[in-house]
């Protein structure tokens, strides 16, 4: 056969941990990310272009220069597993007396409380020929939740890696049996009040910083930088006085003063904090239901933008904020704890 297409339903991701930067894990069939909606790579090689006097005006010498591997995945949550190499170590048994947590850690390394590196396994099942690309020193530079109502919930995330090498030798893959969470049973609560929401997303920036060194093409350790949450809601544009309740006119009044009852821009030094900001997704209280919580603290609302239509309906809102970290827990602070209900 002399020529076959490689194509997505027959692709997979898979990763495994590194043992230390510079030595990559083995992946396997069974350490999946999610299921995959799509994924992305590049390898930029950075050529040196060089030419002299004397040479005229074309280039002359092509030099390698440094490699820059980076790419970007999407994919559909079935599990939160993954995230402890997004922000930190994870902990618990996952039941409802000790639900699996996440909780930030400030470093990567290869030991306790740290975020390890991944060697990632993108395959491609052909028809006589099969393709594999591994990336290893894999870290993770942002992702974002997505929950959209009616929808199952989604997150997109960037990486970048340190070495890559292609082989035709894949995994033999299974697909995840685990449902996709959805926002159907989701709420959105803004201190101590419920917003009804028809789309929330929260974004985590790990702040790394990579760079080379003489003596390589490829990049040495990353350093974990300053970590920032972001956020978006929307919303319709409601007036509701229930207790517990928060509206778009409350809403409003978080980004005019801080406060819910804020009834105009305030000129002050600080503004108050709007509180705790919490996703939570829950299936329902039978066995084997599952309940998620993504918690974050010192929460801001930065804009609220109200959209008019004349041939529309309802008035939709856009909301974003900033939080400054996640949910203290004793000396950790936590964005993301499960656990499934026995």
């Amino acid at each position: 056969m002399a020529r076959e297409f490689y194509k997505g339903p027959s692709s997979y991701v898979v990763y495994a941990e590194d043992t230390a930067f510079g030595t990559a894990g083995t992946p396997s069939a069974s350490n999946r990310i999610g299921r995959i909606q799509s994924a992305s790579w590049t390898i930029e090689n950075n050529f040196i272009i060089v030419n002299g006097c004397g040479e005229g005006r074309n280039a002359s010498v092509a030099l390698p220069g440094m490699v820059d591997v980076s790419g970007s995945i999407s994919f559909n949550v079935d599990a939160f597993d993954i995230f402890e190499y997004f922000i930190g170590e994870k902990s618990g048994s996952g039941g409802v007396a000790d639900p699996y947590e996440i909780a930030e850690a400030d470093f990567i390394g290869y030991g306790a409380g740290l975020i390890p590196t991944l060697t990632l396994e993108f395959g491609e099942k052909g028809v006589t020929t099969d393709a594999t690309q591994v990336i290893d020193g894999v870290f993770f530079e942002n992702f974002t939740i997505n929950a959209n109502k009616g929808e199952a919930i989604t997150c997109d995330c960037s990486f970048k890696g340190r070495y890559m090498a292609a082989s035709a030798s894949i995994e033999t893959y299974s697909a995840p049996t685990l449902r996709p969470y959805t926002f159907v049973d989701g709420t959105v609560t803004v201190g101590s009040d419920t917003a009804k929401v028809k789309s929330f997303s929260m974004t985590h920036d790990a702040g790394y910083a990579s760079d080379g060194e003489v003596g390589s093409r490829y990049i040495v350790q990353p350093v974990a930088g300053q970590r920032r949450y972001t956020f978006s809601i929307t919303m319709f544009f409601t007036n509701d006085d229930t207790a517990s309740t928060l509206s778009g006119v409350e809403m409003m009044g978080l980004a005019l003063g801080g406060l819910s009852t804020s009834t105009s821009t305030s000129d002050v030094a600080e503004f108050a904090s709007a509180g705790t900001l919490s996703l939570d997704l829950i299936e329902g209280s039978a066995t084997d239901d599952r309940v998620v919580n993504i918690d974050l603290e010192n929460v801001y609302i930065t804009n609220v933008s109200p959209t008019i239509e004349v041939s529309g309906g309802a008035i939709e809102m856009t909301v974003s904020g900033i939080a400054l970290a996640g949910l203290s827990d004793s000396t950790d602070n936590v964005p993301i704890r499960w656990y499934t209900i026995a």
